[in-house]
């Protein structure tokens, strides 16, 4: 079943490609053509990311059979952009004006060259910003909810953030691993903390707690978070208890 996201590439796609079969005449070699129409063939039956390989063969083919020919190589870097693949695309865009600088949509695609090297800057100081999460040292100021759990380690799994919520011997049971939202912008997570000294006081107590941690970036360098925590009782929902303080991670 394809995703929204594929669904929404392959549409947006499809109709670009209006666009490029109208840009470029000349002799093209029937294999060359063969290949370029089973490209957009594969676009439009992708399933999931293992079926981008499909797309990127059939397009090159076409490119090593036709080499002048323009349509492949915009085709290829549309689909490139799409899939976050900034600098195969910004190349590919690069070339289809260089072999038709006459093109009706020349000036939208060099247009299209600035917006992805805009967010290939952008998503370079993000990933910057997930190394210093992950690898980097972490320095707290301020004052956090104290309790028998607390975040962690951070670390990276199918690129994406993940975090361990440690927590003291008496709730072991408790330590949790949770994932991480970050879009380059703001940080957050939601864990469980035990505020109960023994495990049976849970039965007797609201020991439970739901924390929600916010953070919004305010520098790059240092990395420096502006963190907010919303502390609730599961039992009762009871919330109030809110703290604020600072995360700093350097190198």
């Amino acid at each position: 079943m394809k995703s929204t996201r594929t669904i929404t590439v392959i549409l947006f796609l499809l109709a670009s490609f209006e666009l490029a079969g109208t840009c470029y005449s000349q002799e093209i070699p029937e294999e060359a053509r063969k290949h370029y129409v089973r490209g957009q063939t594969a676009i439009e039956m992708i399933e999931s990311e293992v079926d981008y390989a499909d797309v990127v063969l059939e397009f090159e083919t076409a490119i090593q059979l036709a080499p002048a020919w323009a349509d492949p190589h915009y085709d290829l870097g549309m689909f490139q952009d799409k899939i976050g693949k900034y600098d195969d695309a910004i190349s590919h865009l690069k070339k289809y004006l260089e072999l038709a600088p006459q093109a009706p949509n020349a000036s939208q695609v060099q247009s299209q060259i600035y917006k992805i090297e805009f967010k290939k800057e952008k998503t370079s100081d993000k990933q910057m910003m997930i190394d210093l999460i992950v690898n980097g040292k972490k320095s707290v100021i301020g004052s956090f909810r104290g309790g028998m759990c607390y975040p962690a380690d951070f670390y990276l799994k199918a690129d994406e953030i993940f975090v361990d919520i440690n927590c003291a011997s008496s709730a072991q049971s408790y330590g949790q691993t949770v994932p991480v939202m970050f879009d380059g912008t703001t940080l957050s997570f939601t864990y469980y903390n035990y505020v109960c000294p023994t495990a049976t006081a849970l039965d007797m107590w609201p020991c439970e707690e739901r924390i929600e941690m916010v953070g919004t970036v305010t520098s790059k360098n240092p990395l420096r978070f502006d963190m907010k925590q919303k502390v609730t009782l599961t039992k009762t929902e009871d919330s109030g208890n809110n703290y604020e303080g600072v995360w700093e991670f350097t190198k």
